[in-house]
């Protein structure tokens, strides 16, 4: 661990926002989850919060709230194709068809509510548990990435020929949120894209004096979701462009709400000296602050406190 993280460790235990519980496994540990404390819960909350104004209230095009469930897999879009996958034994095709139910059950209902019009999308806020890191970890990346995390997952379903430019956007989008609420801005910045399985891929990152760090990926995977799938599936997940029917291309992206607070926890550290000693603070943005605060003047003369 370095001494940055190290010492924003202390300050978060020292003022109830985060402390890090970890668990043995094999020959080292890994994170399991964060503790939070009151400051750390309020800080949660509003982090949250934000990003759901951002990806479901504040968007240019209806965006609906979905939950998965304990059984989703923590990927939207695998609850296209989880049902033509029969390779796994009878009770997990029975869950996968399951899911693969559900989902197409909220896409209609998603299309209808949008007159069968691209673009729409969906935003998901879920509880998971799986392994993030390997034991052997003991860099500052895996305060990050703890086992038990939320994620923050938002997809969107557009026309094929604007895919490209709303992929681009939608970067330039999610790197002005973390921006937004930064004390250092230009900490932020967005990767090349990469060609990867899923389709193109970018990744938002931010740098910090012990290295960059990944935050959220923003991944474009065009129409392979439903490549897959029969005609009579696909035609469940078709829409109308203008007149067309068409199938339409997906834009996805997700980080956890556990990375997000860890990440502006490290972003809002800082140094100052208060009559020449050298204090350590917190500076957030003030949507995201766990306290707010407010000064009141008193006033003998009301004509005074009436023009204020």
């Amino acid at each position: 661990m370095s001494g940055g993280v190290h010492r924003i460790l202390q300050l978060c235990k020292r003022h109830a926002f985060v402390m890090p519980v970890f668990k043995s496994e094999g020959s080292g540990t890994v994170l399991d989850f964060f503790k939070f404390g009151p400051g750390g819960e309020l800080l949660k909350h509003n982090v949250g919060h934000e990003w759901f104004l951002s990806n479901v209230v504040n968007t240019d095009h209806s965006v609906y709230p979905y939950w998965g469930g304990e059984q989703s897999t923590g990927n939207i879009t695998e609850g296209i194709t989880l049902a033509i996958d029969l390779t796994a034994d009878d009770r997990e095709v029975g869950i996968r068809i399951s899911v693969y139910e559900d989902f197409s059950e909220h896409y209609r209902y998603m299309k209808d509510m949008s007159s069968g019009q691209l673009p729409f999308g969906l935003a998901e806020m879920r509880a998971e548990v799986g392994r993030c890191g390997v034991a052997e970890d003991t860099g500052d990346s895996r305060y990050f990435t703890p086992s038990h995390r939320t994620i923050l997952r938002s997809c969107a379903f557009v026309r094929p020929i604007d895919s490209s430019q709303a992929f681009y956007q939608w970067q330039k989008r999610r790197k002005m949120w973390w921006r937004k609420f930064s004390a250092s801005p230009g900490r932020f910045s967005v990767t090349d894209v990469q060609s990867v399985e899923e389709g193109q891929r970018a990744e938002i990152c931010a740098e910090f004096p012990w290295g960059s760090q990944n935050v959220e990926c923003v991944t474009l995977r065009g129409s392979a979701p439903f490549d897959k799938l029969d005609n009579a599936r696909r035609q469940i997940f078709e829409a109308r462009d203008g007149r067309k029917r068409v199938t339409p291309h997906v834009i996805e992206s997700w980080t956890t709400l556990e990375c997000a607070v860890f990440t502006f926890l490290c972003d809002s550290h800082d140094e100052v000296r208060l009559s020449g000693v050298p204090k350590e603070v917190m500076r957030f943005h003030r949507k995201l602050a766990p306290y707010k605060l407010s000064f009141s003047a008193s006033s003998s003369c009301e004509f005074k406190l009436c023009t204020l």
